[in-house]
């Protein structure tokens, strides 16, 4: 992704202020990238053993609901990734164990239309854990020509704007902080 754009994106993230805006925005940007389908979610602590989950759902239609109901969370394969990193994770470059119940949470997110996707953790100073993923209904040669140019490339500073925004911290909370060296590498 060229700087120019990362900084009109940006831009366009802190300028939102509703959360109607932030979804016109993300669904704007996953079509332009390539990709069918998107969710932000965000879980924010309020107290030591609760939280609140702020969600910008793009995602196919039932598959939240259903994702819920099943408890798939207990067993997620990419949520399990970003609790514990700060990379990107290509959906398809995870292993799974044949027959566990991370595998099926990942087929049945394929019946929904999400067969490979892309999904970046978020880590915020406050403890908020959340995801940016954006997937794809597509065979896997498509959609890795889809997923390669963005495994490494995914926006982190203009998330951290979007993670200040629905937070109501405004865009300073996170936007103007320095990457990390490995954030660093990874733009």
């Amino acid at each position: 992704m060229n700087l120019q754009l990362m900084e009109v994106l940006k831009q366009r993230l802190a300028a939102s202020t509703t959360l109607d805006d932030l979804r016109a925005l993300c669904r704007e940007e996953c079509a332009r990238l390539g990709f069918h389908s998107f969710v932000y979610a965000l879980r924010v602590p309020t107290q030591f053993a609760e939280a609140r989950v702020i969600m910008l759902d793009g995602y196919p239609e039932g598959w939240v609901k259903r994702y819920f109901e099943a408890a798939h969370f207990e067993a997620d394969p990419v949520m399990a990734h970003c609790a514990s990193h700060i990379v990107p994770l290509r959906w398809s470059d995870l292993s799974l164990e044949p027959g566990s119940h991370a595998e099926r949470v990942m087929h049945e997110a394929a019946t929904f239309g999400m067969r490979d996707g892309v999904t970046m953790p978020v880590h915020s100073p406050q403890g908020e854990l959340g995801i940016l993923s954006f997937s794809l209904d597509s065979p896997p040669d498509e959609a890795r020509a889809v997923l390669k140019p963005y495994a490494g490339d995914l926006v982190l500073r203009p998330v951290g704007t979007f993670v200040g925004n629905v937070n109501n911290d405004g865009p300073e909370c996170l936007a103007d902080a320095p990457a990390a060296p490995r954030q660093q590498s990874l733009l």
